[in-house]
């Protein structure tokens, strides 16, 4: 919402395009609460078709918008911020359905598991909960950074560079629908761990093909961005690297929660904090590159101590099958 309200004092963008895209923004963000919390009570109820029906309907909805937009030539923020809320009210719509279906037709049998998986959700969730929402406010913030510091020609060149980190999270976000729900039916310590390692060198080796591909391509992909953005080669390998290293976050986040593995996230906001006041001061953010390489340091930060949480749950299941 800040960023919204400065970048739009900064451009002069009336008002009666600023609350549209408030309003939309503040209902997206409600739908997705909803669709979240509803699609995690069916995960811990095992149905993980379901939650994948309603995280890809979240996902194809927003293609579809992103299409039409393009079509029509509607590239305005109030079209983009829509096609994003519309994704959240299919997802909410199809959790509630989904959730509805899966739950016993007894009343009193309903109450007690929302009672049972409302004391699951806060012993999960509360750990995890403020990084979470540091999380959620790092895109915000990293936009708003290049709105206060930057030029509009900076706004522009990380909105556009965004468009890649979506399409590879798009990609990318294949691991937390279905290969998490696949690790959590696995009791066996030690076929856990294969799998884990496993897909860890999947996702390693995706990663590189990206990365290869855009050092011997840059120009595919910054067409996709518009012929204005053709000279951005060292921005567009930051930004792609930042994706890269957030669909690894996002899937050593989600080992984490599934095993349990909570004990120290309570660090996690403070460690990221000062890794974020010490590149703070140590750029300009004068330019597109400086905003960009704050983003990837903050999510290299927050990766490196989940897999620092990974390396520790794995070794002690280790020490457990030794003894």
């Amino acid at each position: 919402m800040t960023y919204v309200l400065v970048t739009g004092y900064k451009l002069s963008i009336k008002w009666v395009t600023l609350l549209p895209s408030i309003l939309l923004m503040g209902l997206g963000a409600w739908f997705a609460i909803q669709a979240g919390i509803n699609t995690y009570v069916l995960k811990l109820e095992q149905q993980f078709r379901s939650a994948y029906v309603i995280e890809l309907g979240n996902e194809v909805t927003k293609l579809i918008g992103a299409v039409l937009m393009w079509f029509a030539g509607l590239t305005t923020a109030i079209a983009g911020i829509g096609s994003v809320a519309m994704g959240s009210l299919v997802a909410a719509i199809l959790a509630s359905i989904l959730l509805e279906q899966s739950l016993d037709k007894s009343a009193e049998t309903s109450k007690r598991k929302v009672k049972k998986y409302t004391r699951v959700l806060l012993s999960q969730l509360l750990p995890i909960l403020p990084g979470a929402i540091h999380f959620a406010l790092q895109g915000p913030f990293i936009a708003w950074l290049a709105a206060y510091y930057g030029t509009i020609s900076n706004v522009a060149e990380v909105g556009a560079l965004g468009r890649v980190a979506i399409l590879i999270g798009l990609i990318s976000g294949f691991a937390a629908s279905v290969v998490i729900p696949r690790l959590t039916l696995i009791k066996d310590d030690q076929t856990f761990i294969e799998r884990y390692l496993l897909w860890w060198g999947i996702m390693f080796l995706f990663g590189m093909a990206i990365m290869a591909a855009i050092g011997i391509y840059p120009k595919l992909f910054l067409l996709l961005l518009g012929e204005h953005y053709l000279n951005l080669n060292e921005e567009l390998t930051i930004s792609a690297a930042a994706a890269i290293i957030g669909s690894w976050l996002g899937f050593s986040f989600n080992v984490n929660r599934m095993r349990g593995w909570i004990r120290y996230q309570k660090w996690s906001v403070p460690l990221i904090i000062l890794g974020q006041v010490i590149m703070f001061f140590s750029m300009s953010f004068s330019s597109t590159r400086d905003v960009l390489m704050f983003g990837f340091g903050s999510l290299l930060i927050s990766f490196l101590f989940q897999l620092w949480l990974n390396i520790m749950g794995i070794n002690g299941l280790r020490k457990n099958r030794g003894t």
